[in-house]
């Protein structure tokens, strides 16, 4: 089997927090393939943001310290290198779109002017008809029309067309999105990730899409990770998770998710709120709000395990899926 386009192993960040270091990604490995389309999920705070822009140099230095761990992409280690050249990779071969990419736009700059920027960057050519393409890709129509607009004139769904088209000026091989439906409204959703997929399959481009989002999870990814307290707690084949996940956590928020879907039943809500980075112990982050807890939970982090192909960290995983669960002896 080929290395991993991404790979990140042993993965260590803290974060300064009332003037001292506190660790919030505690121990993480990850891997992207080519052209594969990868979910982070997990609820507000559980480190997904800081995971991906500490990964990447996108935070300013001093709130936070990577403490160890190594990145490699295409087998070359990024936190060993300079920041400037972690960049130029991030500007072509890693493009990072944001949650709220309109805010990352000058206002007072037309649209067609980040384009030319954009090239600028790269070293290349303003290319007009492929400007065009791109936006045709994205959705927009009346191309020459709209490049004559202002990123505020834009709604929320047309600054993500805007950002991927951006991101697409450089072919690169990896688009990271950070929650790319949140900007927009429910009828558009299913627009973007449509799009995303489409734009996955005729570039072969490969995708990290974060977000808190099942449905965005189930529509567009093939694998997917589960983070909870700076952990990965679950991760594996989408459709596999999706139908029988033997995490309590993974499970407890897909039934949030389907609950918000099905109005005639009972809205389902996990017990408890996400843990706070204060708040982290030796323990399972996930252990107060757990129905399965047991003394065993407070003892130490679980370690990943795997079964039937998922990587789980659990004490008490629900091992046969098809009757109701038995736990992990």
């Amino acid at each position: 089997m080929s290395e991993p386009l991404l790979a990140l192993k042993a993965y260590r960040v803290s974060l300064k927090i009332s003037e001292k270091y506190l660790e919030v990604i505690r121990g993480i490995d990850l891997k992207l393939e080519k052209g594969e389309v990868l979910g982070i999920i997990g609820e507000s705070g559980s480190g997904k943001s800081v995971l991906l822009k500490t990964m990447l140099g996108l935070m300013a230095a001093d709130p936070y310290r990577i403490d160890s761990g190594t990145l490699l992409y295409e087998g070359e280690s990024m936190l060993t290198m300079p920041l400037k050249k972690r960049h130029q990779i991030l500007g072509k071969s890693i493009a990072y779109i944001f949650q709220n990419p309109k805010q990352s736009l000058s206002q007072r700059k037309t649209i067609q002017y980040h384009f030319q920027e954009q090239f600028k960057v790269l070293g290349k050519p303003y290319n007009a008809s492929y400007v065009h393409q791109l936006l045709s890709d994205v959705g927009i129509e009346n191309q020459t029309t709209f490049l004559k607009q202002y990123p505020y004139q834009l709604s929320g769904g047309q600054g993500q067309r805007v950002a991927l088209a951006l991101a697409l000026v450089a072919q690169p091989k990896v688009i990271i999105a950070d929650e790319p439906t949140s900007a927009i409204d429910a009828t558009l959703k299913l627009k973007m990730m449509t799009l995303l997929k489409q734009i996955n399959e005729k570039y072969g481009t490969a995708m990290i899409i974060v977000t808190h989002d099942f449905d965005v999870i189930h529509h567009i990814t093939q694998r997917v990770v589960v983070m909870y307290g700076g952990l990965v707690m679950d991760e594996g084949e989408t459709q596999a998770l999706m139908t029988g996940s033997i995490h309590p956590y993974t499970r407890g928020l897909i039934a949030c998710a389907e609950s918000l879907k099905d109005m005639s039943s009972t809205l389902y809500e996990l017990a408890g709120y996400p843990l706070n980075p204060l708040d982290f112990k030796e323990n399972c982050p996930f252990a107060e709000r757990c129905e399965r807890k047991t003394t065993s939970c407070e003892a130490m982090i679980p370690i990943m395990e795997t079964y039937r192909g998922e990587r789980y960290r659990c004490c008490h995983p629900y091992l046969d899926t098809k009757d109701g669960g038995t736990s992990h002896a």
